[in-house]
């Protein structure tokens, strides 16, 4: 294995250095993507203000505030980045009455398994949970070895005598791809909670009382 990386170094740093650009590429994209989402949104706010301000004349009172609720909506979901209006408001309650920072950002991350069962908030994860999370550390240690990967390949390129590379490219691929897979790698590594965490995290959201009645229409429901 080792004889095949340092006899096939250069062609392996020049994939993985197309394989990191490309993906730095992909991630740019998704974040303009994203960008352009939160613009359409905030139009769209803006589109209903103006359509309460100029044909108010026309409309019902039921109509006003449902319109009304959608300029909210769209307002709150710009600020908390937040979709689902009742699992938005579960979450502000859950900060103003002092929930951990930290256990805000894990609980926002677990939305999709969060419910409401008599006024106290916890989360409910699945077999399908389980498997997400095992494939995303999986791919974050398969990321981990390519970047271990271009770095055994670096430091066999390495001169012994004069300590630099044969080429700048091939050392620019190197740092860049490093940078890049051990980033994807980290992301990976920390996007979905353990187990250990949401066990902390059910713990502490028994303290938390959600009194408001309106924030749920039965004893067991999702909040998303």
């Amino acid at each position: 294995m080792l004889e095949y990386i340092v006899k096939h170094g250069n062609d392996i740093v020049k994939v993985l250095g197309s394989i990191g650009t490309f993906i730095g590429i992909i991630l740019s994209v998704l974040k303009r993507l994203y960008a352009d989402v939160c613009v359409f949104r905030e139009r769209k706010a803006i589109k209903y203000i103006k359509y309460l301000n100029e044909y108010n004349v026309y409309l019902d009172d039921l109509s006003k505030e449902y319109i009304k609720h959608q300029i909210a909506s769209e307002i709150m979901f710009d600020v908390t980045k937040i979709k689902s209006d009742k699992f938005r408001n579960i979450f502000i309650k859950l900060k103003k009455d002092g929930l951990n920072p930290e256990y805000l950002d894990i609980l926002k991350k677990l939305k999709a398994y969060t419910v409401l069962n008599s006024g106290v908030v916890q989360v409910n994860i699945g077999p399908s949970y389980y498997f997400t999370y095992c494939f995303e550390r999986v791919f974050s240690t398969y990321f981990f070895t390519l970047a271990f990967v271009v770095l055994v390949t670096f430091l066999f390129k390495v001169d012994a005598l004069s300590n630099t590379i044969s080429n700048a490219l091939d050392f620019f691929f190197v740092i860049l791809s490093m940078i890049l897979l051990m980033g994807i790698g980290i992301y990976l590594l920390m996007l979905s909670p353990s187990k250990y965490q949401i066990r902390k995290l059910n713990k502490e959201l028994i303290k938390y009382k959600i009194d408001d009645i309106s924030l749920y229409t039965n004893l067991t429901s999702r909040c998303v």
